[in-house]
């Protein structure tokens, strides 16, 4: 029964068949599986593929720009740090230059404060000087020496108290009558020892200078026999003064003996001396201060 009825309605069979198939072909192409779909598929693909590689190139552009940057920021860093570099350079050189002007100035301060001082040191010596020379002027000091004071021991740059004074012979010897020659006074005793032992140094003295020096001894508190008997017996041949009430050694105040006093040519003093070694040192330290 049903053979028939397929064979009757073949055509209706095949038309709804191809229509069928026209459907299903418009539902396929419709979900992506036809030729036609593939076709667009591909498109699409392909669309999306440029669309990655162009957003790949905008990746590529924007990391090349990020590194652009980047670098540009680096150089800028650099830059920014060379010109750091370079005004703290600057800075270290006008703080350099700066310190030197300073310390310049605080040398030329200085050596300005040194040489102001000095000028007033010297200005202040010479005043000095002058004053010393107008006050030594004024208590009639020349070249002679200032004066002695009454019972203050003489040191050199005095001048020499003057004194006359009887010799053993009786005759009698003033000091300023030796003036414009240097001169030895000596102060002995017959009982003092070192008095005894350097005594010969002053008789060779006279023996190799003679007239050219002045030499006067002076005894102090020996009565005039006794001195006269020690001169006699050594045979000193310079001027011995008698000063047994101790007038003249008054005049030439000393705690000990032998004292020794040394005159230039003008009657200052020298050379002051307490004590003695033998005649020969003592002959040649005499000399010495003689200027001989």
């Amino acid at each position: 029964m049903r053979k028939p009825y397929f064979r009757l309605n073949r055509k209706s069979a095949v038309r709804m068949g191809a229509v069928l198939s026209l459907t299903l072909c418009m539902a396929l192409q419709t979900a992506g599986c036809s030729p036609a779909g593939k076709g667009a598929e591909q498109t699409t693909a392909a669309q999306t593929a440029g669309d990655v590689a162009a957003d790949k190139d905008k990746a590529d552009d924007a990391q090349g720009a990020g590194k652009a940057a980047a670098d540009k920021d680096k150089a800028d860093d650099a830059q920014g740090a060379g010109k750091a570099a370079a005004d703290k350079d600057k800075a270290d050189d006008a703080q350099g230059a700066g310190k030197a002007a300073a310390d310049k100035g605080q040398a030329g301060t200085g050596q300005g404060a040194a040489d102001k001082e000095q000028e007033g040191a010297g200005e202040a010596a010479a005043d000095k000087a002058q004053a010393d020379a107008g006050e030594a002027a004024d208590k009639g000091e020349g070249d002679s020496g200032i004066e002695a004071q009454p019972g203050v021991p003489l040191k050199a740059g005095n001048k020499a108290p003057d004194f006359t004074a009887e010799l053993i012979d009786g005759s009698s010897i003033s000091l300023s009558d030796l003036k414009g020659k240097p001169v030895i006074i000596n102060f002995w005793a017959t009982w003092c020892g070192p008095c005894v032992r350097e005594m010969p140094a002053f008789e060779r003295l006279k023996e190799d200078f003679g007239d050219e020096i002045g030499i006067i001894a002076v005894n102090c508190g020996d009565d005039a026999d006794t001195v006269k008997d020690f001169v006699d017996e050594y045979g000193y041949t310079f001027p011995v003064v008698l000063d047994e009430d101790y007038e003249v050694t008054m005049l030439y105040p000393s705690n000990s003996i032998p004292y020794t006093v040394v005159l230039d040519a003008n009657g200052k003093i020298t050379h002051v001396s307490t004590g003695a070694y033998d005649a020969d040192t003592m002959y040649g330290r005499y000399k010495e201060a003689l200027g001989l």
